[in-house]
């Protein structure tokens, strides 16, 4: 003979899962805001680098900027550097072919359809954010037209982002 549930066990176990099922929705909509908070930062670090090297734009007709920087020339005068704003974020210079001029740091970033494009537009042209996958790594890539021809490639790894969601 089977014991009887008692309305107080039903109304427990109801809890329970209701609480289960709340802090399941709690902790998915916090990682997905998260996770879209943290490539919004990325993102913003690329499209602000990118804006180092693109020259001066249609809407800033009225507000003076600075011309677009040589991407072989960009350091503090010591050399081939790029300036320090760039440690986190790799650099690679593309001729109008896709060839590339200089290699990131740490090994050639591939080279596709979009950014052929980007480097045989006008100056100042630029992709969108996009993933990559490079040995395994993720990336976010974003691709800028340079004056005179070519384009800068600009990538930062993922790695933080991915650690803090884990």
């Amino acid at each position: 003979e089977r014991p009887a549930v008692t309305l107080r066990i039903k109304l427990s176990i109801a809890m329970v899962a209701l609480a289960a099922v709340a802090t399941a929705l709690v902790g998915f909509t916090t990682y997905a805001s998260t996770g879209h908070e943290l490539r919004e930062r990325v993102d913003r670090s690329l499209e602000d680098a990118a804006a180092r090297f693109a020259g001066p734009s249609d809407d800033d007709r009225d507000e003076p900027r600075r011309p677009g920087l040589d991407p072989y020339h960009a350091g503090d005068g010591d050399g081939d550097e790029y300036p320090r704003s760039f440690t986190l974020i790799l650099v690679q210079t593309i001729d109008v072919s896709g060839g590339v001029v200089r290699a990131a740091e740490g090994g050639a970033l591939p080279v596709g359809a979009a950014d052929l494009s980007i480097a045989a537009g006008p100056a100042g042209m630029q992709s969108p954010c996009r993933d990559l996958d490079v040995d395994g790594e993720d990336f976010r890539v974003v691709t800028v037209s340079l004056a005179g021809g070519g384009a800068v490639q600009l990538a930062r790894s993922l790695d933080e982002t991915n650690d803090i969601l884990d």
